[in-house]
């Protein structure tokens, strides 16, 4: 990466005042988490900004100051959350496989960074899900000469076709970056064009992530979505609200027929995960009112917002079926009913339809089984949850956080699982950036997850008894990371701000599972 140099102009006053400053120095960002023992990682030297030399008053004509990349902010961990930079130079740096939830409002765009890997032939995708009632969040792709490499929006509330979805995930994939690079995203309130970005108004909520193809997989897998983390365990019987967006869906179980009502130019989201049989799966819809104009529309589509399937249910009431054999074995997709015309081209018009739906799933082959005196409850959560800094901070080698309130809304939801399923055990799993002795990263993990969980003791009447606290440190994390130190787990390797943010995290997972088995030497 080519190290940039900006030209500050500034009066003779403000010349005047450095070169009596001596040439003050420039603190180089550290990573938030700082080791106990200064001499495990020795420090970078601080960049020192030149002193101006004495010159006859008429040349001076301003001050220059080198830039680096390693100068770009982790985060403001001022306000408890992650916010996005003003311009190019503040952006921001992002984890890689973690989702981010930001606000574009009043003119203003969001400046992020993420930094690719070693591997030259990864490829990398860039998902937003536009979560707000109208408008488009555009997304800029810039590289750090200032040329925009690409750019979408996303949309939502509109009447579009059905190549444009409104709260679908919008995805490009990029197969050219060039690795160890860095790259900056701008997020912005805009116009369908994408072209008119300075004079659009109002306020829209995203969701961002970047995802790495060649990230390392064999380590256990988490997720810091709740919707993924709960799975199918959530679909129960009784009412279901249905989601406004892709990230919002309601997970349904197949094989079971669920009524509702879709209206207003409003889609419903729905989600389902396949079994471990790779066969034909059906989705079965009725359009149970007759009498009203348009036709009720199905969408198929995956994480990354690509539509696999659509049709149209009939005012004829009689069933309509979605056949397909391509679904992939233990995945998520996602289903949006709305109301639409004959050709689906013409997505959320008004009006009201009821409906039923069924999705009938391929049978898995019958296994040997054998009699046991008790069955085994449920798991809370199907995929272990991580709370890391897009969710939750901490001040530095502490275990307070940062802003209690952003902190408390954070587990809310949390809390509201676990309280739900009272007769299963959680376990509380801290893990830290890869930084320091690993004895007191240990200690600094535990303490970290134990407030978590004094939270939801305190704020949410969680049972302490249901809960229990294990810290990780970052040696003994089996679960996916970032790649925080290069090489990958040397302490005193080369930091990589963008990638410690996943690290610090507190995992929530059922404390029965096979992984949360293996932390507590079970």
């Amino acid at each position: 990466m080519k190290r940039k140099l900006m030209i500050l102009v500034c009066s003779f006053a403000v010349t005047a005042a450095l070169t009596a400053c001596g040439g003050k120095k420039t603190e180089t960002p550290v990573p938030s988490e700082v080791t106990e023992e200064p001499t495990e990682e020795p420090e970078e030297e601080p960049t020192e900004t030149p002193t101006p030399t004495e010159e006859p008053e008429e040349t001076k004509g301003g001050t220059a100051a080198i830039i680096t990349d390693e100068d770009l902010e982790e985060a403001d961990l001022s306000e408890g959350m992650i916010r996005g930079g003003t311009n190019q130079d503040d952006a921001v740096m992002l984890p890689m496989n973690t989702f981010l939830s930001g606000e574009a409002r009043d003119k203003k765009g969001l400046w992020y960074a993420f930094t690719t890997g070693s591997d030259a032939s990864a490829s990398y995708k860039i998902t937003t899900v536009n979560k707000s009632g109208d408008g488009y969040i555009g997304m800029f792709l810039y590289d750090d000469m200032g040329e925009c490499i690409y750019k979408f929006a996303s949309p939502n509330g509109e009447i579009l076709s059905w190549e444009a979805i409104p709260g679908c995930a919008r995805t490009v994939t990029l197969d050219d970056l060039e690795p160890n690079t860095v790259y900056y995203i701008k997020m912005a309130v805009t116009e369908r064009t994408i072209y008119n970005t300075e004079e659009r108004e109002g306020t829209i909520d995203y969701t961002l992530i970047i995802r790495d193809s060649g990230t390392e997989k064999s380590a256990y897998a988490t997720t810091d979505a709740l919707l993924a983390a709960r799975g199918e365990a959530e679909a129960l019987e009784g009412e279901i609200n249905p989601g406004r967006h892709q990230l919002e869906s309601a997970y349904i179980p197949t094989g079971v027929k669920i009524g509702g009502t879709v209206s207003d130019c409003e889609g419903s989201w729905f989600a389902f995960t396949t079994n471990g049989t790779k066969g034909t799966y059906d989705i079965i819809t009725i359009d149970k009112s007759v009498d009203t104009e348009g036709y009720l529309g199905m969408f198929l589509i995956d994480e990354y917002g690509e539509v696999i399937g659509r049709t149209g249910a009939g005012s004829d009431g009689a069933a309509t079926t979605y056949s397909t054999d391509e679904l992939e074995p233990n995945t998520t997709y996602y289903i949006m009913l709305t109301i639409t015309d004959r050709t689906l081209h013409n997505v959320n018009m008004e009006g009201t339809i009821d409906y039923t739906m069924q999705i009938n799933a391929p049978k898995e082959p019958e296994a040997r089984t054998a009699t046991i005196e008790k069955t085994k409850e449920q798991q809370v959560f199907q995929q272990p949850f991580e709370l890391n800094e897009t969710q939750i901070m901490f001040k530095p080698e502490s275990a307070d956080f940062v802003d209690p309130t952003a902190a408390e809304t954070a587990l809310k939801p949390v809390a509201d699982i676990i309280l739900a399923h009272p007769n299963n055990k959680i376990l509380l799993a801290g893990t830290t950036a890869t930084d320091g002795d690993q004895a007191n990263r240990v200690k600094l993990s535990e303490r970290r997850a134990d407030a978590v969980k004094q939270m939801l003791v305190d704020k949410f009447n969680v049972p302490e008894s249901q809960l229990l606290v294990k810290g990780l440190g970052y040696a003994d994390d089996p679960f996916e990371r970032g790649v925080d130190r290069n090489p990958a787990g040397d302490p005193k390797g080369t930091w990589i701000d963008s990638e410690a943010p996943r690290n610090r995290r507190v995992i929530v997972m059922d404390a029965e599972s096979d992984i949360a088995k293996q932390i507590l030497g079970k």
